[in-house]
């Protein structure tokens, strides 16, 4: 497994990876938010990048959309992501992940406050268009690619990443409040909430819950980190 660089102050994402790991139906230990099962060409949602107080321990959040993953080991997702204790300050990134490779960095400047928008879609069978937005800067990032996909979910994550030594250190993101969260069903756009998406909350082994979303309100709902 590649070494995981946290002295580098850009390109820590790259050798992070974003898999779900779930104790139970509705409780993972690294994602919460929405999941929707069935056959999905396509993915969109938008959130506003949260701002992390900064630590000396290195702690971090991730917040994506994806296809694939829930139920097979395929996963095709973007998204945006903040760590501290690098550099002295908190690292802000956006990046692209198919499975089994690690997430990698994108030409993509984020801040927090900034609201993206992320839609990945499927053009033809094992072809991918991601298009990624940053709204508040009117930066755009779009890649083609080809992945072979099982098309059996589609998710609106908020997570705690996984490094080379396991789980890491879930920050403090507070709330991450996601709209348009919508799936496509070969070109229908359908709402997450017509998509028949359940809540997943990110629990530890003991069973305490760290974050968990609020009720989906059609195509809309936030994340809430817990005290503690």
């Amino acid at each position: 497994m590649l070494s995981f660089n946290f002295a580098a102050a850009a390109g820590t994402t790259q050798y992070q990876s974003h898999a779900g790991r779930f104790h139970s139906a509705d409780i993972s230990s690294n994602w919460s938010g929405y999941v929707a099962k069935g056959r999905f060409t396509g993915v969109t949602g938008s959130w506003i990048v949260p701002k992390v107080r900064n630590s000396r321990a290195v702690k971090t959040d991730s917040a994506w959309v994806g296809i694939g993953g829930v139920s097979s080991a395929d996963l095709i997702q973007a998204g945006t992501e903040e760590t501290t204790g690098i550099a002295g300050q908190p690292v802000y990134q956006a990046w692209v992940e198919t499975l089994p490779d690690y997430a990698h960095p994108i030409s993509l400047t984020i801040a927090p406050g900034d609201q993206v928008n992320v839609e990945i879609k499927q053009e033809i069978p094992g072809q991918w268009n991601i298009n990624f937005k940053n709204l508040t800067s009117g930066q755009n990032f779009q890649k083609r690619l080809k992945y072979n996909s099982s098309l059996s979910s589609a998710e609106w994550i908020e997570e705690v990443p996984t490094g080379p030594e396991g789980l890491m250190t879930l920050d403090n993101f507070k709330t991450v409040r996601f709209g348009g969260v919508y799936a496509y069903v070969g070109n229908k756009k359908i709402s997450a909430a017509a998509a028949s998406a359940k809540p997943v909350r990110l629990g530890n082994s003991k069973g305490k819950i760290i974050s968990a979303p609020t009720h989906l309100d059609i195509s809309a709902f936030e994340v809430k980190r817990m005290p503690g």
